[in-house]
C-alpha cells in the first residue's frame, strides 16, 4: 500500500503583550514554546515529514522552526508560504494538491480558521478549533497529493503539547 501522510499544525501559543507590534510579528509565547517541543516530540515518533510549510508570521515560523529541530529535519529546508497566512483553506488544498509527489509526508504549519477547517476536511469528528501546539496527522491511502481525499482516509491521530 502507498500512502501520503499529512500534518496540519496550528502555531504555539502566541502573546498579545505588545500591541504596537504588527499581527505578523507577534511571538511565541514561553509557555507555547514549551508545548511546542512536547508536541514535536510526539510528531518525531510519529514519523518526519519530507516537506515543512509555514505562515510567514513570526509565531508560525518559531513553531515550525521549533518541530524542525526536534524532529531533526534541516531547517534550512522549511519553506514560507504567503498564502498560509493570508489565503484560506482552498489556498491550503491547492498547496496540498501541488506538492511534489516525491514527499510521502508533508507539514503546514499555520493559523485558525484556516489549520482548523483544513483538519476538518478530514476529521471523522470534526472540532471548532484545534488548540494551539496541537497536530492533526492524518495517513491516506494515496500514490499523490491529488489523491488526498477524506474517502482515502486510513488513520487521524491529533498529538498535543
Amino acid at each position: 500500500m502507498t500512502s501520503k501522510t499529512l500534518y496540519i499544525v496550528r502555531h504555539g501559543k502566541s502573546t498579545w503583550d505588545y500591541q504596537e507590534i504588527k499581527d505578523i510579528d507577534r511571538p511565541l509565547k514561553e509557555s507555547g514554546i514549551q508545548k511546542t517541543i512536547t508536541m514535536a516530540n510526539q510528531v518525531a515518533a510519529a514519523g518526519v515529514p519530507g516537506i515543512i510549510y509555514s505562515s510567514p508570521a513570526a509565531r508560525a515560523m518559531h513553531t515550525a522552526l521549533i518541530i524542525a529541530r526536534e524532529i531533526n529535519y534541516p531547517v534550512s529546508k522549511v519553506v514560507i508560504n504567503d498564502l498560509i497566512y493570508t489565503g484560506d483553506t482552498n489556498d491550503l488544498e491547492a498547496l496540498i494538491r501541488k506538492t511534489e509527489d516525491i514527499y510521502d509526508c508533508m507539514m503546514i504549519v499555520g493559523h485558525n480558521p484556516m489549520v482548523s477547517e483544513l483538519a476538518n476536511l478530514f476529521l471523522r469528528n470534526p472540532v471548532d478549533e484545534l488548540p494551539t501546539s496541537t497536530c492533526a496527522a492524518f495517513c491516506f491511502s494515496a500514490l499523490t497529493w491529488e489523491d488526498v481525499h477524506a474517502r482515502n482516509l486510513i488513520s487521524e491521530e491529533l498529538f498535543t503539547g
